[in-house]
């Protein structure tokens, strides 16, 4: 980080293999973050799920001010965390409720 304009030079060159990585690891993250917190806290999991998704955005644009990124870049990562988060969280409680439906019926 000592040499910025060498590091961004660099970032320009990279193949867009790396990006493609880096933009996958976004959405994991912010799937399975935003899944795991639903699946852990139930009912008020949607409020942390939009939590961990924000938290994991954050970082993500703490990492971008660190070292410079394309303007793409900064689209795809605000974009990335809280839309994958939002599709997590509706997953997950789509998984809860089929759950709770197959193991909690009542028998009469």
């Amino acid at each position: 980080m000592e040499n910025k304009p060498a590091l961004e030079l660099y970032l320009n060159y990279l193949p867009g293999g790396a990006f493609a990585i880096s933009f996958t690891g976004m959405m994991i993250g912010g799937y399975a973050g935003a899944f795991t917190a639903v699946m852990i806290d139930g009912i008020d999991g949607g409020r942390h799920a939009l939590l961990v998704a924000s938290i994991f955005t954050l970082f993500g644009v703490v990492g971008m001010l660190m070292v410079a990124h394309p303007l793409p870049l900064w689209f795809i990562n605000l974009f990335t965390y809280l839309s994958f988060g939002i599709m997590g969280s509706k997953a997950a409680f789509k998984v809860r409720e089929k759950y709770i439906k197959n193991n909690y019926q009542l028998k009469t």
